[in-house]
């Protein structure tokens, strides 16, 4: 199980005097590094929330902020990774040119700080590279909002497996929802623009095979209800009145796996 460290925060103000600009945003995000918290998984989460902000504000966006508290000798590592983030082409050139970047790296052992300028550069322009790694997919629990519950790879093949025995058994569950059930949750895949998550939504409505589920992602102010079809599942757990459940197939392989 993978619980990121990763924190983001947002801040806004106004731009030029009296506000006759409009509104500038800073993000800033702070990240602990170490052995459970590996820096290449925390820089995918810290990607989502910068490409989110940037889809939020676009123009807007003028301040980043990354903090790491990270072991000694790691900030040409921290640095590199940083310049990846930046050298994505996810917005507006001017406003990638024109914003504030700062890096602090803080030393876990001394406390010690160092803290770094970057800019976005056209001629170091890397495209998607950095998506185009193996991409993962945080598994989110509703209760726990913003939590990173799960990290897996796409190219898990247990977890592959799993996906498709849930999907192999779809027949099963349109049985099961012919009748009354004490609840259901399915797993669904979310994508907006680069970025591309899993959530865990209730199911709140069915006409057919379509399936309305409410779910709420990280950068949404409240929870969301899409329509879905059956054939879009990545996974199913149908709770029954007499308090047994039947699916939830990436959970049980993710607890043979000690996840």
């Amino acid at each position: 199980m993978f619980d990121s460290s990763v924190k983001a925060q947002e801040a806004c103000g106004s731009k030029g005097p009296f506000g006759l600009f409009g509104k500038a945003y800073a993000l800033m995000i702070t990240v602990i590094i170490d052995d459970s918290h590996p820096l290449e998984k925390e820089m995918r989460i810290i990607n989502e929330r910068y490409v989110n902000w940037l889809k939020r504000h676009g123009k807007h966006c003028e301040d980043l902020v990354l903090g790491f508290t990270a072991p000694a000798n790691s900030e040409e590592a921290i640095l590199t990774q940083c310049r990846r983030l930046l050298m994505q082409d996810v917005g507006d050139d001017k406003t990638l040119a024109a914003m504030n970047v700062d890096v602090v790296v803080v030393d876990a052992s001394t406390g010690e700080s160092k803290q770094f300028k970057l800019k976005w550069d056209p001629n170091a322009r890397l495209g998607d590279e950095l998506l185009k790694d193996p991409v993962a997919l945080g598994l989110r629990n509703p209760s726990l909002p913003g939590k990173e519950v799960l990290l897996f790879e796409e190219n898990d093949e247990e977890l592959a497996s799993a996906i498709a025995e849930a999907r192999r058994r779809i027949p099963e569950l349109k049985k099961m929802l012919d009748s009354p059930q004490a609840g259901v949750i399915v797993r669904v895949p979310w994508i907006d623009g680069e970025i591309r998550n899993v959530y865990e939504a209730a199911l709140v409505g069915r006409k057919g095979d379509e399936l309305k589920v409410e779910f709420t992602p990280d950068y949404a102010p409240g929870p969301m209800r899409i329509t879905f079809h059956f054939d879009d599942l990545l996974d199913w757990t149908v709770h029954h009145e007499n308090g047994t459940s039947t699916g939830g197939f990436t959970e049980q392989t993710l607890e043979k796996k000690g996840g």
